[in-house]
Parts: C-alpha cells; sequence; structure tokens
C-alpha cells in the first residue's frame, strides 16, 4: 500500500515512531543513576557489575555502571544528545522508516556495546571495565552512517513528501552538520589518542563500539536499499 502522501510531524506523532529508542533511554537513565548512587555508599558494588574474568556478565551489567555520579550524568547527556540529533535528523523520513530506523538502533546500539566489552573481555580479562559510553559510542557511530546516508538518499527516502522541498533542503543541510559533528569529534579523539590512555579512558572499547556499530549500520542499510529505493511505493 501506498503511504501517506504528508508527512505528520506532531509531537505525539514523532514520539511513537522514535519510541523504541526513546524506550530504551528512559529505561537505561534511572537504571544508571540508581546504581551510580548505590555505588556511593557501597563502592564494591561496581566490582560486581564491572566486565572481568570474575564477573563475565559485566559485558551486559557494566553498560549501566559508571565510576560515580558525574560520569553517569556525562554519558547519559551524550547519549540523549545524539538521540535528539538522530530524531532530528529522521524527522522528514517517512513514517514507517522512522520506526525501522528507532527499532534497529536502540537494538544495535545495545549489542555493539556488548561486542567490544566481549572483545575487551576475552583480550584483558585482568582489566575491569565498565561504563555506558560505550553504548554512546555504538550510537554515535550508528547516527553518523545514518546522517550520511540521508546527504545521499533524501529524496528517496521522502519520495512521499513533494510538497516539502524546503524542508528537505533544511534537512539535508541538519545531516550534514550532524555528520560533521560526529567526524569532528571522532577525529579530535584520534589525535589525542596518547592523551586519552594517559586519563584511562577505555579508548579501545569505545572504538570497537563506534566502528562495530557504523560498519553494522551500513550493512543494515545496504542489504534494505535495494527494495528501499528501486520501488518506493511498496515501502
Amino acid at each position: 500500500m501506498m503511504e501517506e502522501k504528508q508527512v505528520t510531524l506532531s509531537f505525539q506523532k514523532i514520539v511513537s515512531d522514535f519510541k523504541h529508542i526513546l524506550v530504551m533511554f528512559f529505561l537505561m537513565a534511572p537504571m544508571c543513576l540508581i546504581i551510580s548512587t548505590i555505588a556511593v555508599f557501597y563502592p564494591d558494588a561496581l566490582k560486581v557489575l564491572q566486565v572481568s574474568s570474575s564477573t563475565p556478565w559485566g559485558i551486559v551489567t557494566s553498560l549501566f555502571a559508571n565510576r560515580n555520579m558525574n560520569a553517569s550524568f556525562s554519558n547519559l547527556g551524550a547519549f540523549l544528545f545524539y538521540l535528539i540529533l538522530f530524531v532530528l535528523g529522521n524527522l522528514f523520513l517517512s513514517p514507517n522508516e522512522r520506526r525501522r530506523r528507532s527499532l534497529y538502533l536502540s537494538l544495535s546500539t545495545f549489542l555493539g556495546a556488548i561486542i567490544a566489552n566481549t572483545y575487551w573481555l576475552l583480550h584483558y580479562p585482568q582489566a575491569p571495565a565498565l561504563g555506558t559510553s560505550s553504548i554512546v559510542y555504538g550510537l554515535e557511530g550508528a547516527v553518523l552512517v545514518f546522517s550520511i546516508a540521508n546527504l545521499f538518499f533524501v529524496r528517496q527516502l521522502t519520495w512521499y513528501a513533494e510538497k516539502i522541498k524546503k524542508k528537505l533542503a533544511i534537512s539535508w543541510a541538519f545531516n550534514l552538520i550532524l555528520a560533521l559533528i560526529i567526524s569532528t569529534h571522532i577525529t579530535y579523539e584520534l589525535l589525542n589518542y596518547t592523551a586519552l590512555l594517559a586519563a584511562k579512558v577505555n579508548v579501545l572499547v569505545h572504538w570497537i563500539s563506534f566502528w562495530g556499530c557504523a560498519c553494522l549500520t551500513l550493512f543494515w542499510f545496504l542489504i534494505r536499499s535495494l527494495k528501499l529505493f528501486r520501488k518506493p511505493s511498496m515501502v
């Protein structure tokens, strides 16, 4: 069936279409803050949740544990920042495509972080690690690929919205800025790799999560591209 010819951008509709990634954030945020609060009074609680040879379940539980409350707020703030950018960069897609991307993003960022933690556990079992930042970097990698894809295929993705050409131009410009923001951030971290290591930042897990989700998103996008762009009337 043909999709609606106009884009519905009411707040309620936007929340509904992006509900998967929004639910992920609103479930993750209180868990992180509760764990950080508990850690203030019982610091050893983090040892049970971290990634290590003695706590292999930490590949999952460590994603919700941060070393202190400041780290929790920082990571959650970064996640919310990229989540908002993702929503704004994909507003003018079809409702079905918005829902697909939201669902994919909520699953892939979590999976990418688990893969990164698993790699760390297998190669550095005696070096404990924890933090929500791996999810943030996975989200960032996926959003980068989506923003670049939107630059090249925005017309095909919004084929049904012929009446909003000016809005499409705004969407294109926004995705360009978004891609530049993320690229600048990653370049900065690459140039300051040594300093980050000296500050005990787990750069390896960050990079595995970022590039893992970026590659996974590229693959996911490419295998759908024929159906998505060859016959848009069937999307």
